[in-house]
């Protein structure tokens, strides 16, 4: 009998899952992948159009806050979604 193996396997002792070059892993409708039970909360959608008031085409002390305010709210986001990655183990922390 030939021993085959498939693209997704548990390693011996059955503490890591592989899968190997062309193997996937299908998250089917109503399905999750959790950290510890719990799937990561929801982050809120990101302004996707921004317009910053500037009638001179040149940036000034005038919008200075305008910007200020705009790429620390995206800056929250985009660590938010760092946090997420970390913590469902997709990704090493800082």
């Amino acid at each position: 009998m030939p021993n085959f193996q498939g693209k997704i396997y548990r390693e011996r002792g059955g503490d890591v899952l592989t899968v190997a070059s062309g193997g996937s892993i299908d998250i089917e409708s109503g399905g999750a992948i959790k950290a510890a039970g719990a799937q990561a909360s929801n982050i809120a959608d990101a302004v996707v159009a921004h317009s910053i008031t500037d009638t001179a085409n040149e940036l000034d002390a005038s919008n200075e806050t305008e910007l200020e305010g705009f790429y620390d709210a995206l800056g929250v986001k985009i660590n938010s979604i760092l946090t997420v990655l970390e913590d469902a183990g997709l990704m090493a922390g800082p």
